[in-house]
């Protein structure tokens, strides 16, 4: 499988991701509906957590898909005089939050 078609098929797999995630939230609507609870932010809904099992389960497949094959994508488009730098970025998720404290260290 090429980087591109990893990318691709962790894309295709978080559109299921989402219409569990819509099926599970038209569910619990609908047990807030029949307890009466909608209008109240503070309550909570009285079922189980069971039921989002399967949108993080194909929420963390579509993620490894995905950065696996963005990790390796960059890695192959990042010129060799960066490679040492900027490759240990890519592969953190804190890297979004050091940039952006540099960027405003450097203001």
């Amino acid at each position: 499988m090429t980087m591109l078609q990893r990318i691709g098929t962790g894309i295709f797999i978080s559109i299921f991701t989402l219409v569990f995630a819509a099926v599970a939230e038209t569910k619990r609507l609908k047990t807030a509906q029949k307890y009466g609870v909608v209008d109240e932010p503070n309550t909570t809904i009285p079922m189980s957590v069971w039921g989002l099992i399967p949108q993080y389960l194909l929420f963390g497949i579509s993620d490894v898909f995905t950065m696996v094959g963005l990790q390796e994508f960059f890695h192959h488009q990042i010129p060799n005089t960066q490679k040492n730098g900027s490759c240990p970025l890519l592969e953190y998720p804190w890297s979004g939050e050091l940039s952006k404290r540099l960027s405003n260290f450097s203001d």
